[in-house]
């Protein structure tokens, strides 16, 4: 185990619980984990045997708490910072970090004015009910916010845990995590809405959703190897406006999916390389 990182975590919900099979995984010694739900308290116990579990915070998190990670929901960040702002609730050397993808450092002002270093420290990974195979949380991107120090240290410990840290400005964590809406829940949304499609024209309604699913794999490992622009295929990337028009004409009883599709078709014209007249052709039909 590393004991020269001693680590308190704060809310054992789904990312808090992810994170800490993460840091088990990498032997790290997690000293404290503080949730106030007191039946998650068992799983708590049995990834952790060795580490103090508790229901309300501590008067005083433990001496040798080099880093305090708060995973609660974005609106109780700042009352936790709050609850942690009085003199000896947890060194002042301490690092500090939410984990929350929208707000930003100011959200810790308080534990910064104590002389912590504070910051946000996001994984950029989906997190549904339940745990994630642990190698899911490997290699993970994480968008890091905060002062100068903070990046520094928070990087580390990024990189330390195996993850890859790019920095984020304040002023532009609406547009990051707006990012992570995109690939994290729209993806899902479009799968969605394709497997919709997909059993409305499957004959005696046989099951045919699940058949689009090796598609969505592939495209996703061929994205790891090249940009978006050269592994989008179909009709809009060669500007097959007879295949578009007749997808269109297909779902005109089905309003919702024809906005997604005029929208996406759209957005793929503009990724193309198609001539600016073809585009302006297509865009002007849609």
């Amino acid at each position: 185990m590393n004991t020269d990182i001693g680590i308190t975590l704060i809310g054992a919900g789904r990312v808090g619980m992810n994170i800490l099979r993460h840091l088990r995984q990498k032997e790290l010694n997690i000293l404290v984990v503080v949730e106030t739900d007191i039946e998650k308290h068992a799983a708590v116990r049995s990834l952790l045997p060795n580490t103090r579990v508790v229901a309300s915070m501590p008067r005083a998190l433990p001496h040798d708490t080099d880093i305090c990670i708060i995973c609660v929901p974005d609106e109780q960040i700042s009352a936790v910072a709050t609850a942690l702002a009085h003199p000896h609730a947890l060194p002042s050397a301490a690092l500090v970090f939410h984990v929350s993808g929208l707000r930003t450092a100011e959200e810790l002002q308080s534990l910064e004015e104590m002389g912590c270093t504070t910051g946000c420290l996001h994984p950029i990974q989906s997190f549904s009910e339940g745990a994630l195979p642990v190698d899911r949380m490997e290699g993970l991107g994480c968008g890091i916010e905060g002062n100068d120090m903070f990046w520094r240290q928070a990087s580390s410990f990024a990189e330390l845990i195996g993850w890859q840290p790019v920095r984020i400005a304040a002023q532009h964590k609406a547009q990051y995590h707006a990012a992570c809406v995109f690939a994290g829940n729209f993806t899902t949304v479009l799968a969605a809405q394709a497997e919709q499609l997909m059993q409305a024209s499957a004959q005696m309604g046989e099951p045919a959703g699940h058949l689009l699913l090796p598609m969505l794999e592939t495209v996703l490992k061929e994205l790891y190897d090249h940009p978006a622009e050269r592994i989008l295929t179909g009709p809009a990337m060669r500007g097959d406006m007879h295949a578009i028009t007749m997808h269109m004409e297909a779902m005109k009883d089905q309003p919702e999916l024809l906005a997604t599709y005029r929208a996406l078709t759209r957005a793929a014209v503009q990724l193309s390389a198609l001539p600016p007249g073809k585009k302006r052709e297509i865009l002007d039909t849609l």
